[in-house]
């Protein structure tokens, strides 16, 4: 069993109480008293429960905020912002659960649990739903756990998520479904992505959040479909519509550094001249009149 392969920038809550299984954290228990933001991805399907306040999740164009007594279905290989909103004035905490469902864990539910694989088209990377009063008391019953977490044995979790995977087997929503399903979720189309955000300064990594990926997945993907790496495909293609400009309008040469999307005049005019063998002031000189 591999622990998820999460990245959080920004900030993480004060109080993180955890279970684990085979040194792996599997159940979190989380509290945070100022609003927060995460950006995270994880190689393991997560769950989220919101136990008190709120959360905010923002994956690719979607945006989702998860209420008291929610939760959350986030699919495997997922790249995401988690957003804590804490109403500080009100004196109102945000207090959720995390929980990774590793493949492990899943795959040892399949044996001993009867469930309908997903024969829809699509896989989709969240799904939000309301807790019904199993999984209500089953979220009751792991207070005592949480409190010490140091004195649980780990096979005693390792029960418990099997558990909370019975719970959910038991919701209409189709989570478990998703959960059970080993194709990977839909992402947005890449070249609409890039497309409309193709003027802007933008970096890959964010590029690959908004079109639902891991910045490793993104590039992958990237070149499959262009057969190059996505900063040589955006930087050519910035040069192609910045040499338009300069054919077709009046548009001063720093108007259209900055409408294409490059940093600075210095940066625009050596790739200019590396892609088109001069810069971009002596290509306009050269202009038939």
């Amino acid at each position: 069993m591999q622990p998820a392969n999460t990245i959080i920038q920004k900030s993480t809550p004060e109080n993180i109480k955890t279970l684990s299984f085979k040194g792996c954290p599997v159940i979190r228990h989380l509290t945070c008293t100022r609003r927060k933001l995460a950006t995270l991805y994880s190689e393991e399907n997560i769950l989220f429960f919101v136990l008190d306040g709120s959360i905010t999740i923002r994956c690719a164009h979607d945006t989702y905020e998860i209420r008291q007594q929610r939760m959350v279905f986030i699919k495997r290989n997922t790249f995401f912002e988690l957003e804590e909103n804490t109403e500080r004035d009100c004196g109102v905490n945000t207090e959720y659960l995390q929980f990774f469902l590793a493949n492990e864990l899943v795959r040892e539910f399949t044996k001993i649990a009867t469930v309908r694989e997903n024969t829809r088209d699509e896989s989709f990377p969240i799904v939000v739903s309301a807790a019904e009063k199993d999984l209500q008391n089953y979220i009751a019953s792991l207070e005592p756990y949480i409190e010490m977490p140091q004195t649980v044995n780990a096979n005693l979790v390792k029960l418990k998520i099997l558990e909370l995977l019975f719970c959910l087997s038991k919701l209409p929503n189709g989570i478990i479904t998703h959960l059970l399903d080993v194709r990977d979720h839909f992402h947005s189309n890449i070249t609409a992505t890039v497309e409309e955000n193709i003027a802007n300064s933008i970096s890959l990594r964010e590029l690959a959040m908004l079109s639902g990926r891991s910045l490793s997945s993104f590039r992958r993907d990237f070149a499959a479909i262009y057969n190059m790496p996505p900063r040589q495909w955006i930087t050519k293609r910035k040069l192609e519509k910045s040499k338009e400009l300069l054919l077709g309008t009046t548009m001063t040469i720093t108007d259209i550094c900055y409408m294409t999307g490059f940093e600075n005049i210095a940066h625009f005019s050596r790739a200019f001249k590396s892609r088109f063998g001069c810069p971009p002031t002596t290509f306009r000189m050269n202009l038939p009149l």
